[in-house]
């Protein structure tokens, strides 16, 4: 398995076999109403260039991690994997955008999809400014186990890990 490194949380997982996973795309400038931008800028990748993976992991719905001004240029077939937890804001986004193929995992639930295992996590800490609890793990492993990568959405990791692109 190999990683392409975005930028923020986003990056693609590529299985031994081809299948592609792209984890919480924001690509483009510009959302919390036109005041976030990436810093450093995403690594020479544009939002065509995501479009053709075969299939798409959400943490959350926050917008540097679901941007819906671009995320609704995704094939409405395309599989989405999403925590299925209390807090369902972003399955129901989803679905009111038109996506049909939702791959619900339960809390500490693991499933194969495609040829990944993912392991999803419930937020455990709550957010700065409402009772809504924030910071999904997830955990997605080739078929084969022998590599495994965890991901930890709003607990920026990726700088104090030196998490590079694989290329």
């Amino acid at each position: 398995m190999k990683f392409k490194f975005i930028g923020n949380a986003s990056g693609i997982f590529y299985g031994d076999k081809g299948t592609s996973l792209l984890c919480d795309p924001w690509i483009v400038n510009g959302v919390q109403e036109g005041s976030w931008f990436h810093y450093p800028p995403p690594l020479e990748t544009t939002m065509e260039d995501v479009l053709d993976v075969d299939i798409v992991y959400l943490s959350h719905i926050h917008q540097d991690h679901y941007d819906e001004r671009y995320f609704v240029n995704f094939r409405k077939d395309i599989p989405i994997i999403v925590l299925d937890d209390n807090y369902n804001f972003l399955i129901k986004n989803l679905e009111r955008n038109g996506f049909t193929n939702l791959i619900l995992i339960k809390n500490n639930e693991t499933k194969s999809v495609a040829e990944f295992k993912i392991t999803l996590y419930a937020p455990f800490i709550k957010d700065n400014f409402s009772d809504a609890k924030v910071g999904n793990y997830s955990a997605p492993t080739n078929q084969d186990n022998n590599l495994k990568f965890l991901i930890s959405n709003e607990l920026n990791l990726t700088k104090q890990f030196g998490v590079k692109n694989y290329e």
